[in-house]
């Protein structure tokens, strides 16, 4: 994946477990910037009025208004990451 000018790739589960050892795989907060971690966020996140992400388990659930989450993202990059599944023409 290109952002900007930089080429992105996902990292495995081990590498994501070392980075956010206080985290539960697969329930690592959206705010990398907390981790000294570059940023990036779908940038159809903006505008939305309620922002729901998990708090580091699979237990616990986070809300906070879009303003705030837009404010714990600033600097992030945005871009347009939502993948489609293609339509099936079978029922």
């Amino acid at each position: 994946m290109l952002i900007g000018n930089r080429v992105c790739r996902a990292k495995g589960a081990l590498a994501i477990g070392a980075i956010f050892r206080d985290c539960e795989l697969g329930a690592m907060p959206p705010a990398g910037g907390v981790y000294g971690m570059d940023m990036v966020m779908e940038e159809g996140m903006d505008g939305r009025p309620d922002v729901y992400f998990e708090a580091g388990d699979h237990r616990l659930l986070v809300h906070v208004a879009g303003s705030v989450f837009g404010r714990l993202m600033e600097g992030a990059q945005r871009g347009d990451f939502r993948q489609y599944a293609p339509m099936s023409s079978t029922p």
